[in-house]
Order: structure tokens, then sequence, then C-alpha cells
């Protein structure tokens, strides 16, 4: 459970795994909630309902690319600040976009007032504006931001909000009953076993027998490619998404669609 004391009142907490039901209620919808809780979906749901213009502002451009996927996928036509740059300037753009931060001060907020700016991972987002990568832009997105949180209809999706977050998102709101806090974060998942293995050989030798399609996380690139280099002698297929190859494989691939594809035996 999250913690906000200040803002306690506002919030309607639930138990439910999926907030995908729910609706853009108010102008500043702020939804607490998990990652795999269906957010994406909501957005989907509430393009579709209305029809409304939106602007997606995401924390990387990974999460971007995996995330303009999904939208292309419900048939939504969208396109990234990097595809938009790529044929003219942001600023002549006027359609749904899916953008990051350091871009967000880039459009022209005339075309987008009625538009719907949807913000995911918004505290990592705060801290990544006050970061030293965006000291020649700052004052520029804080008043991206002032505009927005003052005059457009926005969603916030996040799972750890804290009471600093909400109190920048109200410093900018003049009707507090504007905006709609839910949270869904009390929601406990089913309860799943865990395997705790502290000796390398056998976490090796357990990975390489194991018949299922493995999605393996590790700490170092250089042990996950010693181990995937002796699991592809065993004929099986993998796929490693790291820093060097996500570009490339996630143009025509989400994250979601490499780990459904039957033909992938592990992606690392």
């Amino acid at each position: 459970m999250n913690t906000l004391t200040k803002y306690e009142s506002q919030i309607f907490r639930t138990e439910e795994r999926f907030i995908s039901k729910y609706e853009f209620e108010k102008r500043v919808n702020i939804f607490i909630t998990y990652f795999g809780s269906g957010k994406t979906q909501l957005a989907i749901n509430e393009f579709i309902r209305t029809n409304q213009k939106f602007v997606f502002v995401t924390l990387t451009r990974a999460l971007l690319n995996d995330t303009i996927g999904r939208y292309r996928e419900e048939g939504i036509d969208i396109k990234s600040h990097l595809e938009v740059n790529e044929e003219n300037d942001l600023f002549y753009y006027e359609n749904n976009l899916l953008t990051c931060l350091e871009s967000l001060h880039k459009i022209d907020f005339s075309k987008y007032k009625d538009a719907i700016f949807i913000f995911d991972e918004f505290s990592s987002l705060l801290t990544q504006f006050q970061s030293r990568i965006n000291n020649e832009r700052r004052v520029k997105i804080l008043e991206a931001f002032k505009f927005i949180f003052s005059n457009c209809k926005v969603a916030i999706f996040d799972a750890l909000l804290e009471e600093f977050d909400l109190d920048f998102i109200y410093n900018y709101i003049e009707n507090k009953d504007d905006v709609s806090i839910v949270d869904n974060t009390d929601y406990i998942p089913p309860k799943r076993e865990v395997t705790f293995i502290y000796s390398k050989g056998k976490f090796d030798k357990q990975i390489k027998e194991e018949k299922r399609k493995i999605l393996l996380m590790t700490a170092t690139k250089s042990y996950g490619n010693e181990l995937i280099e002796e699991i592809k002698e065993q004929g099986k297929n993998t796929i490693i998404l790291s820093r060097d190859t996500r570009e490339e494989l996630l143009k025509e691939n989400t994250v979601n669609s490499l780990i459904q594809s039957e033909e992938i035996d592990l992606l690392a």
C-alpha cells in the first residue's frame, strides 16, 4: 500500500488486479498501479471511446518502441517523435504522438490543447526531469508541464508515487475536484513457487535442461553471453535483448511479441 497521507481522502483504493475497466473521468486521472495491470489497454479503451487525440510520454526509447507497437496492433494511427523528426520538425506535427521527456517541449501546444497527455512511470520521469542531462532544457520542459497540468486532460500511471510527485501535479491544478486517484496496489497476486539456487553449476545445468521457454535476466552481459553460447550449441533458438541489440530487435517486434513467440526458446 502506498502511504500518501496528505491525499488519502481523495484516493479510491481497490484490490482488483486490472484497471482497464476504468475511464478517464476527470481532467487529471492518476492511477497508482503495477506493471501488467492493464494500463495500456485502459489508454486504448479511452482512445476508442472518445477518439480524442493523445500524447503518450514514456521514460525510455525502448519503452516507446514497445508501446507504439501495441497501439498499432489496435489500429491506432500514431507516430513516435523519432519518426516525426525524420520527416519534419516535431513542432509541425499535430496527430497522436509517442515521445520521451526530452522532446516534450518541442511540440506546438496550440495543436494539443484538447489532447489527452498520458505519462507512464511519472515519478521516474520527474527524476529524469531533474537530472543533469536536462539542464539546458529543464525550464522549457517545466513550462510544458505547467501548460499540460493547468489546461489539458491528463492520465498518470505509476506504482510508486510519493507525496512529492502529487504535490508537483497539484501545484498546477486550480480546481482540486478535477483530480481522480485510483490505487490498486493492495491487490495480492497469486502465490508462485520460487526456487533459490546458490550453485552456479547447478543453475547452469537446470537452464540447459529446461524444456519450457526461458526468460533469462542476468546481472552482467558477459555471464549471459557465456551461458547462451552453450545453450545455442544444443540447437535452441536464443535471442539477447540488450542495449546493443534492443533498437534493431524492436524495429519490427515488441517485447511482448518476443516473449510470446513460439519460435524462441530463450529470451535473455
